[in-house]
């Protein structure tokens, strides 16, 4: 309770950002079911819980890192931490994702059975549409312990707007839901690019407040 209290004032950044981040998400998962099929989304969620492991520390390291922006401000040195973070947890999933289409895939084949090859043609671009989750953190909580929250919320308003959009154009044009979901899931990494140019951008020429 304290803790709300005594962040009030960034409550509305905080709603809004995540607000959009669920918004974008269920849109492009209802998409996903409505113009390629429920087996389709079941293999794209399937794809997804391969990956559950680096998802779940994933979830347990976010709240963390935005409780700290948003009570002192976020340190450099925590910045670089919670970036070679993301790119270990990167490195390992895609690790993870090649393993399973190549030497794991017996493994694969055992837990998921005859959807098995369905899910395994997904796994890459499912894995990339997570790690792109993934690397927006590090801007998200620069740009909330820099009390930016305009410049959040609109970066998250564009890119919600552009999934949606690609998950429109890709679902309802490309017949293989493989090559789809390449489409989306290279638009998401493309997001994050754009996301870490913009908190570049920032701290080089706006002066990013980023405590030493």
């Amino acid at each position: 309770m304290n803790f709300l209290l005594g962040n009030r004032r960034l409550a509305a950044g905080f709603l809004t950002d995540s607000g959009l981040t669920m918004v974008g998400s269920q849109t492009v998962l209802s998409m996903m079911s409505a113009l390629a099929g429920v087996p389709a989304l079941g293999a794209w969620r399937a794809a997804q819980s391969a990956m559950g492991p680096f998802g779940t520390v994933f979830q347990a390291v976010q709240p963390l890192a935005i409780r700290h922006a948003s009570v002192s401000g976020a340190a450099k040195r925590m910045l670089g931490q919670l970036a070679a973070g993301s790119a270990f947890l990167a490195a390992m999933a895609a690790l993870a994702s090649h393993l399973l289409t190549t030497i794991l895939s017996p493994l694969g084949k055992a837990v998921f059975s005859q959807a098995w090859g369905d899910v395994q043609a997904i796994i890459v671009p499912a894995t990339v549409y997570l790690v792109g989750s993934w690397l927006t953190l590090v801007p998200v909580v620069f740009f909330r312990s820099t009390k930016r929250a305009g410049s959040l919320a609109a970066l998250r308003g564009l890119s919600v707007s552009i999934q949606i959009i690609a998950a429109a154009v890709a679902f309802s044009l490309i017949d293989n839901f493989a090559q789809a979901c390449q489409v989306i899931a290279g638009v998401q990494f493309l997001v994050a690019v754009v996301w870490w140019g913009v908190m570049y951008i920032s701290v080089r020429h706006i002066g990013g407040d980023v405590a030493a």
